[in-house]
């Protein structure tokens, strides 16, 4: 049976998020904006206020399954439970002006570790920055309010400001989503209770899809880097927004082998001004279904 997804444009941001049907409540604690944040542990969510986060752009929060914060990220600092800086938890390479700064993956088969991906931003003059790297945060440090050792091990020299991940078929590994800067290649990693390895099965890199650059040579804010780019709750699909092309892209993925397939480009444009919207494709998510794909502005 052939699934319909539908594509949804909003011209206003609004907060992205994605919780599978099956998932626990480690996704339950928010933490974003300024001092912002939201808690979804009961029927309702709970405006909070307690968080040490400053920034317009990305944030990763991660909580227990039971729903008690551990800890949150900007991509450069690691707040424990207590909203205190954690042990070894500054100078990440991330940036508080990237898209997608960082995510929390828990390392599989390992109960108290977890891993930070953070990718950092393409500076003012078109310069790589630290691209994308991993530190880990082993949560029995501490009396359990963890410590980030090792720190910035680095994956990729350059690439945009996009990350996700998706849980492997095999229910236990995760996939590790990044994408290159001025080229059309997505970077594929495994994380298994060993480490962090390329994609097995010849997926490591997969050129498809639209060259992330700036089509403006005058762009001192390097758009061609911005925008998010999430997979379904189900992990078959992938949605990239690129903002200098203002367009998002639809992506077929296998949670089995790490292989992606393109589907669609979805212009972001409106007809009475298609080449003159700025910040036209910022933000992608999935409805719980995986029927709905929503783009925004910001």
């Amino acid at each position: 049976m052939t699934k319909t997804l539908k594509y949804g444009l909003f011209c206003t941001l609004w907060l992205l998020f994605s919780l599978s049907a099956t998932a626990q409540k480690e996704g339950a604690i928010w933490y974003f904006g300024y001092n912002a944040g939201l808690d979804f542990t009961r029927h309702y969510p709970k405006p909070i206020t307690d968080g040490q986060i400053h920034t317009r752009e990305g944030v990763a929060t991660i909580s227990s399954s039971e729903g008690d914060l551990l800890f949150y990220t900007d991509g450069t600092t690691v707040w424990n439970k207590l909203h205190q800086v954690m042990d070894n938890g500054t100078d990440l390479a991330g940036h508080i002006t990237s898209t997608q700064s960082s995510i929390i993956v828990p390392t599989p088969n390992k109960q108290f570790e977890y891993y930070i991906f953070t990718v950092d931003v393409i500076d003012d003059d078109g310069e790589p920055g630290k691209g994308l790297n991993y530190s880990i945060v082993n949560m029995v440090e501490n009396n359990r309010l963890g410590r980030v050792f090792p720190k910035n091990q680095n994956l990729l020299p350059t690439c945009v400001e996009k990350i996700t991940a998706v849980r492997h078929e095999n229910g236990k590994d995760y996939w590790i989503i990044a994408h290159g800067w001025n080229n059309s290649t997505f970077h594929v990693y495994r994380l298994t209770t060993s480490g962090v390895s390329p994609a097995l099965g010849g997926y490591a890199q997969q050129s498809l899809g639209a060259i992330h650059e700036n089509v403006d040579p005058n762009d001192d804010f390097n758009r061609g880097a911005v925008g998010y780019m999430k997979a379904s709750p189900k992990g078959d699909y992938l949605a990239v927004a690129i903002e200098s092309l203002q367009t998002f892209e639809l992506f077929s993925f296998d949670a089995q082998t790490g292989r992606i397939g393109f589907i669609a480009n979805l212009p972001a444009g409106t007809e009475e001004r298609p080449h003159d919207t700025e910040y036209a494709a910022y933000g992608v998510e999935f409805s719980p279904t995986g029927n709905y794909l929503y783009g925004s502005t910001r």
